[in-house]
Protein backbone atom coordinates (compact mmCIF):
# COMPACT_ATOMS: atom_id res chain seq x y z
CA UNK A 1 0.00 0.00 0.00
CA UNK A 2 1.41 3.42 -1.19
CA UNK A 3 -0.83 6.19 0.82
CA UNK A 4 -0.09 9.84 0.51
CA UNK A 5 -2.70 11.03 2.09
CA UNK A 6 -4.21 9.97 5.29
CA UNK A 7 -8.37 11.29 6.21
CA UNK A 8 -9.78 10.26 9.08
CA UNK A 9 -13.99 10.71 9.31
CA UNK A 10 -17.07 9.35 10.14
CA UNK A 11 -16.55 6.54 8.32
CA UNK A 12 -13.28 5.57 9.40
CA UNK A 13 -9.81 6.04 8.34
CA UNK A 14 -8.68 5.96 4.94
CA UNK A 15 -5.84 6.19 3.10
CA UNK A 16 -5.26 7.56 -0.14
CA UNK A 17 -2.81 8.07 -2.96
CA UNK A 18 -3.38 11.48 -4.13
CA UNK A 19 -1.04 10.78 -7.23
CA UNK A 20 -3.02 8.39 -8.94
CA UNK A 21 -6.79 9.97 -6.96
CA UNK A 22 -7.04 5.89 -5.71
CA UNK A 23 -8.29 4.68 -1.95
CA UNK A 24 -5.34 2.09 -0.80
CA UNK A 25 -7.04 1.00 1.97
CA UNK A 26 -10.04 2.00 4.36
CA UNK A 27 -10.77 0.71 8.34
CA UNK A 28 -14.26 1.54 8.90
CA UNK A 29 -14.61 2.04 12.94
CA UNK A 30 -16.67 -1.10 13.00
CA UNK A 31 -13.12 -2.83 12.03
CA UNK A 32 -11.62 -1.81 15.17
CA UNK A 33 -11.10 -4.73 17.92
CA UNK A 34 -11.01 -5.42 21.29
CA UNK A 35 -7.29 -6.48 22.58
CA UNK A 36 -8.57 -9.51 24.23
CA UNK A 37 -9.64 -11.09 20.98
CA UNK A 38 -6.04 -10.58 19.10
CA UNK A 39 -4.50 -14.22 20.01
CA UNK A 40 -1.08 -12.91 17.89
CA UNK A 41 2.26 -11.60 19.12
CA UNK A 42 3.39 -7.70 18.18
CA UNK A 43 7.03 -7.63 18.59
CA UNK A 44 8.25 -5.99 21.31
CA UNK A 45 4.86 -5.58 23.19
CA UNK A 46 4.62 -9.22 25.05
CA UNK A 47 7.31 -8.64 26.95
CA UNK A 48 7.01 -8.28 30.78
CA UNK A 49 8.05 -4.57 30.85
CA UNK A 50 5.19 -3.98 28.09
CA UNK A 51 2.36 -6.61 29.14
CA UNK A 52 0.13 -3.18 30.51
CA UNK A 53 -0.32 -2.23 26.89
CA UNK A 54 -2.22 -4.92 26.09
CA UNK A 55 -4.60 -4.25 28.39
CA UNK A 56 -5.66 -1.15 25.67
CA UNK A 57 -7.43 -1.89 22.59
CA UNK A 58 -5.66 1.25 21.11
CA UNK A 59 -1.91 2.12 22.50
CA UNK A 60 1.20 4.20 21.64
CA UNK A 61 4.64 2.72 22.03
CA UNK A 62 7.75 3.52 20.96
CA UNK A 63 9.42 1.17 18.02
CA UNK A 64 12.55 1.15 16.70
CA UNK A 65 15.84 2.05 18.22
CA UNK A 66 18.21 5.05 17.87
CA UNK A 67 17.80 7.99 15.56
CA UNK A 68 15.29 5.35 13.54
CA UNK A 69 13.20 5.13 16.86
CA UNK A 70 9.51 6.88 16.53
CA UNK A 71 5.98 6.65 17.57
CA UNK A 72 3.52 4.33 16.60
CA UNK A 73 -0.37 3.83 17.76
CA UNK A 74 -1.21 0.11 17.63
CA UNK A 75 -4.80 -1.35 17.44
CA UNK A 76 -6.61 -4.12 16.29
CA UNK A 77 -8.81 -4.78 13.48
CA UNK A 78 -11.32 -7.52 11.86
CA UNK A 79 -9.65 -8.35 8.61
CA UNK A 80 -10.74 -11.48 6.24
CA UNK A 81 -12.19 -12.89 8.91
CA UNK A 82 -8.82 -12.47 11.34
CA UNK A 83 -7.79 -9.73 14.47
CA UNK A 84 -4.73 -8.15 13.04
CA UNK A 85 -2.59 -5.98 14.86
CA UNK A 86 -2.67 -2.79 13.12
CA UNK A 87 0.63 -0.09 13.71
CA UNK A 88 0.23 3.48 12.15
CA UNK A 89 3.00 6.06 12.55
CA UNK A 90 0.84 8.61 10.82
CA UNK A 91 3.33 9.87 7.95
CA UNK A 92 2.85 9.12 4.25
CA UNK A 93 4.41 5.97 3.05
CA UNK A 94 6.22 6.89 0.23
CA UNK A 95 9.49 8.17 -1.02
CA UNK A 96 8.57 11.73 -0.72
CA UNK A 97 7.41 11.87 2.78
CA UNK A 98 8.69 12.28 6.14
CA UNK A 99 5.67 13.06 8.39
CA UNK A 100 2.25 15.05 7.98
CA UNK A 101 2.54 18.47 8.67
CA UNK A 102 -1.09 18.02 10.44
CA UNK A 103 -0.24 14.84 12.64
CA UNK A 104 -1.58 16.36 15.92
CA UNK A 105 -4.61 17.01 14.16
CA UNK A 106 -4.97 13.14 12.47
CA UNK A 107 -4.41 11.64 16.33
CA UNK A 108 -7.06 13.89 17.71
CA UNK A 109 -9.47 12.74 14.45
CA UNK A 110 -8.58 9.53 15.40
CA UNK A 111 -8.89 9.54 19.32
CA UNK A 112 -12.23 11.52 18.73
CA UNK A 113 -13.49 9.11 15.99
CA UNK A 114 -13.18 6.13 18.27
CA UNK A 115 -14.66 8.05 21.51
CA UNK A 116 -17.64 8.58 19.28
CA UNK A 117 -17.99 5.41 17.29
CA UNK A 118 -16.33 2.74 19.79
CA UNK A 119 -16.40 4.24 22.93
CA UNK A 120 -16.59 0.11 24.47
CA UNK A 121 -12.59 0.82 22.91
CA UNK A 122 -9.83 1.49 25.85
CA UNK A 123 -7.53 4.01 25.04
CA UNK A 124 -4.07 4.29 26.52
CA UNK A 125 -4.05 7.42 28.38
CA UNK A 126 0.07 7.81 27.02
CA UNK A 127 -2.05 8.65 23.64
CA UNK A 128 -3.51 11.07 24.76
CA UNK A 129 -0.60 13.16 26.30
CA UNK A 130 2.17 12.40 23.92
CA UNK A 131 0.37 14.21 21.57
CA UNK A 132 -0.95 16.75 23.79
CA UNK A 133 -4.75 16.03 23.51
CA UNK A 134 -7.06 16.94 26.26
CA UNK A 135 -8.55 13.70 26.61
CA UNK A 136 -11.61 15.65 28.06
CA UNK A 137 -12.15 17.98 25.39
CA UNK A 138 -10.29 16.04 22.69
CA UNK A 139 -8.78 20.10 22.03
CA UNK A 140 -5.00 19.87 20.71
CA UNK A 141 -2.51 22.02 23.39
CA UNK A 142 -0.32 23.79 21.06
CA UNK A 143 1.06 26.15 24.05
CA UNK A 144 1.85 23.21 26.27
CA UNK A 145 3.53 22.05 23.07
CA UNK A 146 5.30 24.61 22.06
CA UNK A 147 6.51 24.51 26.15
CA UNK A 148 8.24 21.47 25.46
CA UNK A 149 9.69 22.75 22.04
CA UNK A 150 11.13 25.08 23.49
CA UNK A 151 12.28 23.79 26.63
CA UNK A 152 14.46 21.35 24.65
CA UNK A 153 15.77 24.15 21.45
CA UNK A 154 16.69 25.91 25.08
CA UNK A 155 18.70 23.30 26.92
CA UNK A 156 20.22 22.36 23.40
CA UNK A 157 21.82 25.63 23.01
CA UNK A 158 23.00 25.76 26.76
CA UNK A 159 24.75 22.31 25.75
CA UNK A 160 26.41 23.88 22.14
CA UNK A 161 27.14 26.83 24.53
CA UNK A 162 29.14 25.49 27.29
CA UNK A 163 30.64 23.06 24.67
CA UNK A 164 32.47 25.92 22.96
CA UNK A 165 33.48 27.46 25.76
CA UNK A 166 35.32 23.92 27.10
CA UNK A 167 36.57 23.95 23.96
CA UNK A 168 38.06 27.74 23.44
CA UNK A 169 39.55 26.95 27.24
CA UNK A 170 40.75 23.40 26.19
CA UNK A 171 42.53 24.67 22.94
CA UNK A 172 43.42 27.72 23.33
Amino acid sequence: MKHTTTIIDNRGIHYVNRFNDKIENTISWNSFEKSDNFKGKITGINSSSNSDLLRYDVFVKTVGSGKYSHEAFFWFISANGNIEAHKETFSGNHIFSMLYSNKLELVRGLLLGLSHFRPDLKIHPKAFGMYYINPDTFAVEYEKRNEDINSALFITALVIIVTVFVMFFVFF
